[in-house]
């Protein structure tokens, strides 16, 4: 069972997926809920504040981890607490503490909610653990001979037929990241022939400022780099699956960078001149990214095919 990430579907080994919000605990009770269990009993899902400022029972890894309160990063709320007096939680806990929400509206059984004290959760029923453990656990069971039962081991036919498939796959995706590194080496290769060509320009007329050069010099450059971005990005499914989980957020972060030139830079040619650079980052950087990538990827597959027999 995989969570609904992409780089689980680029494997292409079906296990199922599941909708899963950002926290261990939320994975846990979507497990409950696809195992059949019924009701779902949550246990120390305080996502708040307890007294004294601890964010964690003492004895575990977090214990230590106080913040005070003036060095805070995250935003602070008031929320109802299971007490029904207010209580102070942060915007990941509450973030948590909405994604139990919604998963519960969908269940068509019972959450109870043990914690004693913390943030209340809207639709999970507020109970303490000493009367949750008489009502629903006083029958023995063995937990792993269940679990046993259901979980059935891939053949070793299976086991062979599907790390040979995800060799040709560390293979096929090899190929790609070697494209794209090509497309970015394209585009670097624009960029330093327009330097030379503005070079060239400076040396025969000499300096200029930016402002006054005319806008068309960079025109087809920047529309040209937009172009091998767009078609490095987009016209690869493969793309998608596999690499945008390494680096969605800096493509993100330098497609926030491109759409605010205009607020920087007053003159057309200043805005495409930044553009330019900002491009020249992103391909450069794609370039350093891909070739970390490729190397584990080129080990796994060297590993797959030392166990199945095939040539790497």
């Amino acid at each position: 069972m995989y969570r609904n990430f992409a780089h689980f579907k680029w494997l292409g080994i079906d296990r199922g997926i599941l909708e899963i919000g950002p926290s261990v605990s939320l994975m846990a009770s979507k497990i409950a809920e696809k195992m059949g269990c019924d009701p779902i009993i949550l246990i120390g899902q305080d996502l708040a504040y307890g007294e004294d400022e601890v964010t964690h029972a003492d004895g575990t890894v977090h214990y230590h981890d106080h913040v005070p309160e003036e060095t805070r990063t995250f935003r602070e709320l008031i929320v109802e607490g299971n007490n029904g007096r207010p209580i102070k939680t942060n915007e990941v806990w509450y973030a948590m503490l909405k994604n139990f929400e919604l998963d519960i509206a969908k269940f068509p059984g019972t959450y109870i909610n043990a914690t004693e004290g913390g943030a209340k959760i809207i639709g999970a029923k507020v109970m303490p653990l000493q009367e949750v453990i008489e009502k629903y656990m006083q029958e023995s069971f063995d937990s792993v001979s269940i679990l046993r039962q259901y979980l059935v081991p891939p053949t070793n036919e299976r086991q062979q037929d599907e790390l040979r498939r995800l060799g040709e796959l560390c293979q096929t995706t090899n190929g790609l990241l070697q494209t794209t590194i090509n497309l970015c080496k394209k585009a670097t290769a624009k960029i330093e022939k327009l330097e030379k060509k503005l070079n060239k320009k400076i040396a025969e007329e000499g300096p200029i400022q930016l402002k006054d050069m005319d806008p068309k010099i960079f025109i087809d450059t920047v529309a040209e780099l937009e172009k091998i971005k767009n078609h490095m990005i987009s016209d690869s499914e493969l793309f998608y699956l596999f690499m945008m989980h390494y680096v969605q957020a800096f493509l993100l972060k330098k497609e926030l960078d491109l759409m605010s030139i205009h607020n920087k830079k007053e003159t057309q040619s200043e805005q495409l001149f930044l553009a330019i650079g900002i491009y020249q980052d992103l391909f450069k950087t794609m370039i350093d990214l891909v070739k970390i990538i490729m190397k584990p990827l080129t080990r796994a597959r060297e590993s797959i095919a030392k166990r199945t027999g095939a040539e790497s």
